[in-house]
């Protein structure tokens, strides 16, 4: 679930910003970065709630049911922003807001009617998002341009399994009365 999301997420925030396939990645991995003016944004979802609590249904088709939870929940998920393309006349990077740019931008544009089509599509509501946040640092002498934003998105989620049934089963019922006469009953249960 949280990978899909975060899979989902990433698809969403290259997209809506227009950003090169591959530039927007999970957070915390352990690859080369690129170049100190290689642009690439990261996701990670860091926190995922219940909002409400579960609906429970079955489905039977044929001899198979399938028994249903659907829980609402909401996800927050931290989206920042590195390097701008501006260098110096030595090609190294120089002092950009571009990533603050793009943080603060991004907030914007899911609310455009395109990007409100592809979160349908991928089973999202965008609730709401935190101020962007400048993080720009100096990095081996050079700057780096960074930006966070934490957005707040809605969705569905749901668990399944078949659950085991029995077709017919013969119920023969007997029942002692005070009078001591006894009835009997046979009939069948199918599940």
């Amino acid at each position: 679930m949280i990978a899909d999301l975060n899979r989902d997420i990433r698809n969403l925030v290259r997209v809506v910003m227009g950003m090169p396939e591959n530039s927007v990645r999970p957070a915390d991995q352990i690859v080369p970065a690129g170049g100190q003016t290689v642009e690439f944004a990261t996701v990670k979802v860091i926190a995922a709630s219940d909002a409400g609590l579960a609906s429970v249904s079955n489905e039977t088709v044929g001899n198979v049911t399938t028994e249903h939870v659907d829980v609402h929940k909401l996800a927050t998920v931290s989206v920042q922003f590195f390097r701008g393309s501006a260098k110096d006349g030595a090609g190294l990077a120089k002092y950009t807001n571009l990533a603050m740019d793009r943080a603060a931008r991004l907030v914007q544009r899911l609310q455009l009617s395109a990007s409100v089509e592809l979160m349908n599509s991928l089973g999202l509501g965008f609730l709401s998002a935190s101020t962007p946040r400048n993080l720009t640092a100096v990095v081996d002498t050079s700057y780096e341009s960074r930006a966070q934003v934490d957005l707040v998105f809605d969705f569905a989620n749901r668990e399944s399994a078949t659950v085991p049934t029995i077709l017919s089963v013969p119920v023969h019922v007997g029942v002692q009365q005070p009078n001591g006469n006894a009835q009997t009953r046979d009939f069948e249960v199918t599940t």
